[in-house]
């Protein structure tokens, strides 16, 4: 898999989040539902939507946020093919940050929570 320039993967960014903010309730009627599906198999990105779900099973909310992007992204990725390992880097997590939080109730009792921060890119 080619690597993408920092230029790419921000230029990229910016059409996902142009087309995010071009969603709208209305995307989820029954027709319109179709042509996702359909934009979803245009250009290979369900090979990636299914790389998502295979590795990880117990994140649904991550699904919807994958496949409503993706699905967005199929005409772009149509017109312009070569960004398409760009769009296959950007579902995998850049960063990973693992913390601990301890701390002590009323009665003394010591807890330790444990938080984590996900990075999914840099350029956005």
């Amino acid at each position: 898999m080619a690597f993408a320039t920092y230029t790419q993967r921000a230029i990229l960014s910016r059409t996902v989040s142009l087309s995010l903010s071009r969603l709208t309730a209305s995307s989820h009627l029954p027709q319109q539902r179709t042509y996702i599906v359909e934009n979803l198999q245009k250009g290979g990105l369900h090979k990636i939507y299914d790389r998502v779900k295979a590795r990880d099973p117990n994140e649904p909310e991550f699904h919807q946020a994958v496949f409503e992007v993706l699905s967005s992204l199929g005409p772009v990725i149509e017109r312009s093919p070569h960004y398409y390992p760009i769009l296959e880097s950007l579902t995998e997590p850049e960063r990973v940050i693992q913390f601990r939080v301890p701390w002590y109730d009323d009665q003394g009792n010591l807890h330790i929570n444990r938080g984590f921060r996900v990075q999914m890119s840099s350029a956005i």
